[in-house]
């Protein structure tokens, strides 16, 4: 905000730890340009909201925004948890396989109906309407207390610059 300059050097770098069980280290990274770090949402839903309502958050922000990302995108979604948990998880979800989907079936169909229906926005490459909008669709959840329902966007763009690998102990 005051005297905001260009480091240089590609910082600052965002480095979350988490504790795994057995011998290994998992690690894993995301490098995520301006445009679509700057469609990142948060919706703090209603906690009677039901699918048809987070769907529809969705969509609309990436009807009205997601032009500006570069697609076709890559679209993570965390629910759950707080508002902090829950972005953290949109961001975790783009670490995830292109194909790879969730192991519980209701966030499985999730994913797989909202990638539907993201193509069926038109955004296309580069937001000139002509192709695909989106490449995937991740969703990760985490328990949340009752009162509450955090729901968060993140989206990645056609580049995708990802990955995810493991040491193991030897």
């Amino acid at each position: 905000l005051f005297g905001r300059k260009n480091t240089g050097d590609n910082t600052p770098v965002i480095c979350h730890l988490f504790m795994i069980e057995g011998a290994q280290l998992e690690i894993r990274f995301l490098i995520k340009g301006g445009g679509s770090e700057n469609l990142s949402a948060l919706f703090m839903m209603r906690p009677s909201s039901n699918v048809e309502d987070l769907k529809e958050k969705i969509l609309g922000h990436l009807k009205t925004f997601g032009v500006n990302a570069c697609p076709p995108l890559h679209v993570g979604i965390g629910i759950g948890g707080t508002s902090e948990e829950a972005l953290l998880l949109s961001k975790l979800a783009l670490t995830k396989d292109f194909e790879e989907r969730n192991h519980i079936e209701a966030y499985r169909i999730l994913e797989e109906e909202l990638l539907k229906e993201i193509n069926a926005l038109k955004l296309g490459y580069q937001g000139l309407g002509n192709g695909m909008s989106a490449y995937s669709v991740s969703v990760e959840y985490y328990p949340t207390h009752i009162a509450t329902l955090p729901v968060a966007l993140s989206v990645d763009c056609y580049l995708c610059r990802k990955g995810r690998f493991t040491i193991e102990d030897s």
